[in-house]
């Protein structure tokens, strides 16, 4: 527990490190497409992410930009791209008022 609070602090403390690390994160996992694909098949797009194609089709439920309907519908890939940057964004600010929260918590409760 104490690596994370050090880490988080490390992190707030450097706004460099802090962006190098988003970068870094949003790097990882993903393998470019071809530079003319504007739109993609559903399993072509989850292949191009490296996630499972169930996923891909959950994402649709939830927002992902797509056109077409069923079985061919397209992926927007600039607009998939920058919705899923969104998400990644909101889940991190959720994970730095957990974190912020738990902090808080501590301070209150040394013992604990």
């Amino acid at each position: 527990m104490n690596f994370a609070r050090e880490f988080i602090a490390e992190l707030r403390a450097d706004p460099k490190l802090a962006a190098d690390f988003r970068e870094l994160l949003g790097a990882t996992g993903t393998r470019a497409a071809e530079p003319s694909a504007l739109y993609l098949p559903v399993a072509k797009y989850a292949d191009r992410l490296g996630v499972g194609e169930r996923t891909v089709w959950n994402w649709v439920r939830g927002g992902l930009p797509t056109i077409g309907s069923g079985r061919t519908r397209r992926v927007a890939v600039a607009d998939a791209d920058a919705w899923l940057r969104t998400q990644r964004d909101q889940v991190d600010d959720g994970i730095e008022r957990q974190a912020r929260a738990a902090a808080r918590k501590a301070l209150r409760c040394p013992g604990t």
